[in-house]
């Protein structure tokens, strides 16, 4: 399953609920399917969470990574365990995304 949640009023880093969910039921998917549905987002949404199975979320984040040969980008490629986290930061409106026009800036994978 995806979920893609998003919130506009949230830019300021609140830790309150999540809003409004606005797509769930993508199972597997791969990156451009994923892809698709990050481009629908409206543009004053400025924190987006991606949720979502392997080899989906690697894959996805792989994809979208500028900077795929960094220490981060290598420790996804050999092992993204079940709640690992990849964070990327965006420079563009979520409808002009596409592959590696993001930046890898961290990945976390808790103990």
């Amino acid at each position: 399953m995806l979920d893609v949640a998003a919130d506009p009023g949230n830019a300021g880093g609140d830790t309150g609920r999540c809003s409004r969910p606005v797509r769930r039921g993508i199972y597997g998917a791969y990156p451009s399917e994923v892809l698709t549905e990050i481009v629908r987002i409206e543009p004053s949404v400025r924190t987006l969470l991606v949720v979502g199975h392997a080899p989906g979320m690697p894959s996805t984040a792989l994809d979208l990574s500028g900077n795929p040969d960094t220490g981060d980008a290598n420790r996804m490629r050999e092992k993204f365990p079940t709640s690992a986290l990849a964070v990327l930061t965006v420079p563009c409106d979520w409808d002009e995304l596409t592959s590696s026009a993001a930046s890898l800036a961290a990945f976390h994978v808790p103990r």
